[in-house]
């Protein structure tokens, strides 16, 4: 009991102890409220004077251009003007087109802000420091030019010029829109109207800017296609020159010329197998006939009647035996006129198929020969039409 009784005790004083710390607070502030008060009064007095007497408003505005994904084609081949994309690399890419000093510079021609004391640092009042800092520089001008280093009119104009550009690049923001192919212009300026302006004449440029790039390719590829459309007439020309002179000193070449040669050397080598064949058993023939001993075999050999019919007579009378030699020799003889007759027949035949392959052959080289010139005056024609 005594226990839960000090616990109590000890809470109750804690409780005390924070309402009259808060108490103290309350008590405290209003006591300073005049203080406070007074204070307030004079931070919004100072807050009021800066806002509306020495602060300079500043106006944002914004435009909006898209990316061209488009493919431009020139008379049907591929193009060979510049091809955008939607790819984060083309994307950023051309946030740093729209951010470049050169189209930023036509911004500054275009709406003359040399003239703009707002992005002019040398048009506007100088301050002490930096009138002072004026001096300085004046100071070191003039001991640079009597050393020899001296800066000229229009490097001082280009200096300007280039802090201008800076200027205007400082007030400028490019940003993508979410899940587009657009991009955001923001510029600032303590004119409202001029910021628009600024990014008005922004997008106009880098709008501009892509239809030169684009036409002056399509200049470029006008003038390609000239170039080629003139060799290609040209190349045209020679090749079908080439083709006629050729068929004027060839007048003979044809496919069906060609064509007829085949057949004959066919015809020849056939006439070859089959001469070869007879010759080789006419070779035989006397072959046999010479070396034939009796009366049948050289009957069998010969199938000649007459010398069949003096075979059944010939053992029986010296005089039909003669008359069966002499029949048999004339035979023989006359089996070995006909081998060389044919060997003869032969070898005609092959000169005869030496002569038609060599035609052959030079026929077919002088016709591919022609069939390659007439196919490339073929190809020249059809790109000189294609183009």
């Amino acid at each position: 009991m005594n226990r839960k009784e000090n616990t109590n005790n000890t809470h109750r004083d804690s409780d005390k102890d924070e309402v009259i710390d808060i108490l103290s607070i309350a008590l405290t502030v209003w006591r300073g409220k005049w203080a406070i008060l007074i204070i307030t009064l004079i931070t919004i007095a100072i807050g009021t004077y800066y806002a509306y007497r020495i602060a300079t408003p500043l106006y944002n505005s914004s435009a909006i251009v898209m990316l061209n994904t488009q493919k431009e084609r020139v008379v049907d081949i591929p193009s060979v003007l510049t091809e955008l994309s939607s790819d984060k690399t083309a994307i950023f890419t051309e946030i740093e087109v729209l951010k470049s000093r050169v189209l930023i510079g036509k911004v500054v021609d275009e709406l003359n802000l040399v003239e703009d004391p707002e992005f002019n640092a040398t048009l506007r009042p100088k301050t002490l420091p930096q009138k002072i800092k004026a001096t300085i520089r004046s100071f070191l001008s003039q001991a640079g030019s009597a050393s020899g280093d001296e800066t000229t009119d229009a490097d001082r104009e280009m200096l300007i010029y280039n802090g201008v550009v800076s200027s205007l690049l400082s007030k400028i923001e490019v940003a993508v829109v979410a899940n587009t192919t657009a991009y955001s212009i923001t510029a600032e300026s303590e004119s409202g109207k001029k910021a628009a302006l600024i990014a008005d004449t922004i997008a106009q440029e880098y709008v501009q800017n892509q239809i030169d790039v684009k036409r002056d390719a399509t200049v470029e590829a006008i003038a390609w296609l000239t170039d080629q459309v003139g060799e290609l007439q040209v190349a045209l020309e020679q090749s079908e020159i080439r083709v006629k002179d050729f068929k004027a000193a060839k007048p003979m070449i044809s496919a069906e010329l060609l064509t007829g040669l085949e057949r004959q050397l066919k015809a020849v080598r056939d006439r070859i197998a089959e001469m070869t064949k007879t010759a080789q058993d006419l070779g035989s023939l006397v072959n046999l006939m010479e070396n034939a001993s009796s009366y049948a075999e050289k009957v069998a050999l010969s199938s000649d009647s007459r010398l069949s019919d003096l075979a059944g007579v010939a053992a029986l009378d010296t005089s039909n035996a003669a008359e069966f030699e002499a029949r048999f020799s004339q035979l023989i003889e006359q089996a070995r006129t006909a081998e060389t007759r044919v060997k003869n027949q032969l070898s005609a035949l092959r000169n005869s198929q030496t002569d038609i392959e060599k035609q052959v052959e030079s026929r077919s080289q002088e016709l591919i020969e022609l069939q390659q010139l007439t196919r490339e005056a073929e190809a020249t024609r059809l790109l000189y039409e294609y183009f």
